[in-house]
This record gives C-alpha cells, sequence and structure tokens, in this order.
C-alpha cells in the first residue's frame, strides 16, 4: 500500500515478513525505470522507501514499476474487511431482541453474551459514524 509518493521518493507499507525475493525483483524492476534507484527496506515494520533522481519521465516511471508490483505481489498479511454497516445494525437488532429475550426465560449466560455482541457492534457503529455525531 502506497503511503506517500514524492518527486524522487515513494513510501509504501508491503507487510512485516516480504520474503527478499520480491524485494529483489522489485529491485530489478526499479533499474529498468530509473537506474541508480535504491531501496530501502525495514523487515520488522515492512516500511519500504524508493528513492531515486527525480525526473518527470523517471518519476512515472518509477511509480508505474512499484504499483505493478504491489498489483503482482501476493500480500503477506491476511487482509480483515469490516461487515457493511447494513450487517452491523442487523446485528445490532438480533442481538439486542436475543438479549432482551434471554432475560424472559431467565438466562444470564445467554443475555451476557448477547448483550456483548451487543455492545461490540454497537461500538463499531458508533466508531463509523463519529464524525456525524459529534459535530
Amino acid at each position: 500500500m502506497l503511503r506517500s509518493v514524492l518527486p524522487g521518493r515513494i513510501r509504501a507499507h508491503l507487510g512485516a515478513g516480504m520474503p527478499m525475493e520480491e524485494i529483489d525483483s522489485l529491485q530489478a524492476s526499479l533499474e529498468k525505470a530509473a537506474p541508480g534507484a535504491q531501496i530501502h527496506y525495514n523487515p520488522r515494520s515492512g516500511g519500504l522507501l524508493v528513492t531515486w533522481k527525480p525526473g518527470v519521465k523517471r518519476d512515472a516511471a518509477v511509480l508505474k514499476a512499484v504499483e505493478a508490483h504491489f498489483k503482482s505481489a501476493p500480500s503477506c498479511s491476511p487482509k480483515l474487511t469490516w461487515p457493511t454497516m447494513k450487517t452491523v445494525k442487523q446485528g445490532m437488532a438480533l442481538s439486542l431482541g436475543v438479549a432482551l429475550t434471554s432475560l424472559a426465560f431467565r438466562s444470564e449466560r445467554v443475555h451476557m453474551w448477547a448483550g456483548g455482541a451487543f455492545a461490540a457492534l454497537l461500538s463499531r457503529h458508533l466508531y463509523v459514524y463519529r464524525k456525524r455525531i459529534f459535530k
């Protein structure tokens, strides 16, 4: 994922534990785009810094090479996606209904789990809509 793109410099995040073969293939493609381009990779944080002598054509070529590498490189870390807000709202309604129904049947354990699920979904809902709430 690209973090910053400036003339002569690109910062990106590859994910911790990127194989060195991937870094070497990126270096090879960058050498074709801009001779003298340097890669600095921190395997611990997954941070990548690409530097080269700036120039309009070189900047475009390096950016194209880095973006092509990101599209072709397998991701090291799993991508977790959040459920849609529709799903979150339906889950809130369902868990609240289960929590209230479990009170009628005097089931504290079910009430506790359903209440916890409701609280987790509510926190996600509030996080997404925080800018509207705190205007």
